[in-house]
């Protein structure tokens, strides 16, 4: 990912934009983390992390939400019928002025065909107002020119570009004015437009890292790695020995049944086209993987064998949730994708979160410009990083959302650390507390 901007979304007012563009501001000489380049395209070099932090209900997972709702747009809208709402328009609810306006969402990507592309949407709950796809080429004297693939504007003849291939007017007459044509092109088999559908919808991962995600990212990752002559698993169990969970390995098997906390809808073959089939397949599949953890087995302190037989559930929160997000960036550094976290340090030891950022910024791992997008509320991990990946989110005085980077603040002096800048307030974006009046009315309401 290039750039994300979005407006009228949650508490997001005004158009945010998150970046990955490197600032000017930081200088290379400097520079703790590494930049990925991007071939092909004359000096554009992608951070590969971008971290926010921000007081509570400051609009962090608001983010996070924004591009899942992309992407749930982009799944799902067409099959939409007359009347389907389009609930992604979720607008901000503090300005009686924004509730008719539009949610918008602008992404900027290098798609799976490694072509650079620049996708907006701008819908109501009704209707997509407008929908504009764009790629970049880069000519002949080195400059970067945008050129048009499509530009759709409510009540208006799609307008297209020389560039567009496939069915133009019969797809732009069957798509109703809920759909956006870039998902009705792909359900009707226009192949050009799939690396543009591909990042949107598969091209990164969110999680909060619940329950579910836990359990369900495990399986996946055990069934994958158990079903491919990979070192994967055993790069896992390394990793589970060097961080000293006790954990000595994962011992993966087949159950006959689905676990019992998990039920799925049952559908007839017949109900199903093949690929959803498949689909389905594969998902029973996964959950069927069962997993085990391997410990050490003792006769008071002598170490007698293994004991074989412990559910992983059984794991502490952490263990579980290290496993998650080790698996989970493991795939995401194979295939280089984006990966999108929010709540990244909840249950994790300080340490181990910035031993999993270094592998994002770490050049001889990351080879294939996989990134990283996460919120978080340890400070410490500022110090790790560069300026222009630090970013701050705050509301205004009407409850609207600001993204800024610690890059965008002039006058910062390098001898104090960002941590320590942060926590002071110059930053501000942390939370204001008046501990006095909590204690007063505490010891008002119940002291004696």
């Amino acid at each position: 990912m290039i750039e994300f901007a979005v407006t009228n979304f949650r508490s997001i007012k005004e158009r945010q934009t998150l970046s990955m563009l490197p600032s000017d501001r930081v200088k290379e000489e400097t520079r703790k983390n590494i930049l990925f380049p991007i071939s092909g395209y004359k000096d554009l070099n992608l951070l590969t992390l971008a971290a926010i932090w921000g007081k509570n209900s400051s609009g962090k997972s608001n983010i996070v939400k924004a591009f899942d709702a992309l992407r749930w747009l982009v799944r799902h809208s067409h099959g939409f019928t007359k009347g389907n709402s389009l609930d992604a328009n979720e607008y901000f609810r503090f300005d009686i002025g924004f509730e008719k306006r539009p949610t918008t969402f602008e992404i900027d990507f290098i798609g799976s065909d490694l072509k650079r592309y620049s996708y907006l949407v701008e819908f109501t709950k009704e209707e997509v107002l407008r929908e504009e796809l764009h790629f970049f080429v880069v000519g002949a004297t080195g400059k970067t020119n945008r050129r048009k693939l499509y530009v759709r504007q409510s009540g208006q003849s799609i307008s297209f570009g020389d560039d567009f291939e496939g069915l133009k007017k019969p797809i732009e007459k069957r798509t109703r004015p809920n759909v956006l044509f870039l998902s009705k092109s792909i359900s009707e088999n226009n192949s050009s437009l799939e690396p543009i559908f591909s990042f949107l919808t598969t091209g990164f991962q969110i999680s909060d890292f619940s329950e579910g995600y836990i359990d369900f990212q495990t399986r996946y990752f055990a069934k994958v790695a158990t079903d491919s002559a990979s070192s994967d698993m055993e790069t896992l169990n390394k990793a589970l020995r060097d961080i000293d969970t006790g954990i000595m390995y994962l011992k993966t098997s087949k159950m006959d049944s689905l676990p019992k906390n998990v039920l799925l809808e049952e559908q007839p073959d017949e109900d199903l086209n093949d690929e959803q089939r498949k689909k389905r397949d594969e998902l029973v599949d996964t959950l069927k993987t069962e997993i085990k953890a391997v410990h050490r087995l003792f006769d008071g302190h002598k170490e007698i064998g293994l004991y074989e037989d412990f559910p992983l559930g059984e794991e502490s929160e952490g263990t579980r949730k290290f496993i998650a997000v080790f698996t989970a960036f493991v795939l995401m550094l194979k295939k280089g994708k984006l990966f999108i976290v929010d709540e990244f340090d909840k249950s994790f030891h300080p340490h181990l979160t910035k031993t999993l950022v270094s592998l994002l910024t770490d050049p001889k791992i990351n080879t294939n410009g996989a990134q990283l997008v996460f919120t978080s509320h340890d400070n410490n991990l500022m110090d790790d990083l560069d300026n222009d990946q630090i970013n701050l989110v705050q509301k205004d005085f009407a409850g609207a959302t600001e993204i800024y980077t610690v890059s965008d603040i002039r006058g910062l002096r390098s001898d104090v650390l960002t941590s320590k800048r942060y926590l002071r307030g110059d930053f501000e974006g942390i939370p204001t507390i008046n501990n006095a009046s909590i204690r007063r009315n505490i010891e008002l309401s119940y002291g004696k």
